[in-house]
């Protein structure tokens, strides 16, 4: 079967190759799986953030709309107000 310790050598190199494959495909599968998990999790992260952004977004656009309606009625209120003083100023020198 061997013919010579070269044959012996070859055989052990080749035993200790297959198992130093098998160590190492059985040390990276952990490692491979920790990765897509992690993917995984940032990638929900992502989303969930950019639902945030887009519900941020949405309220300061109606809060934008609120403010320049509460504006007007500030506006409309002073006039109105300022129309009722010299209406009550005029009936008052009368």
């Amino acid at each position: 079967m061997f013919e010579t310790s070269s044959d012996l050598l070859r055989l052990v190199a080749a035993i200790c190759l297959v198992w130093l494959t098998i160590f190492t495909s059985w040390f990276l599968w952990p490692i491979g799986r920790l990765l897509r998990d992690l993917t995984k999790t940032v990638n929900l992260l992502k989303d969930l953030l950019e639902r945030l952004s887009t519900i941020t977004h949405l309220l300061q656009d109606r809060l934008e709309h609120i403010g320049s309606g509460i504006k007007v009625m500030g506006e409309l209120l002073a006039s109105l107000a300022t129309h009722f003083i010299k209406d009550s100023d005029t009936k008052k020198e009368e």
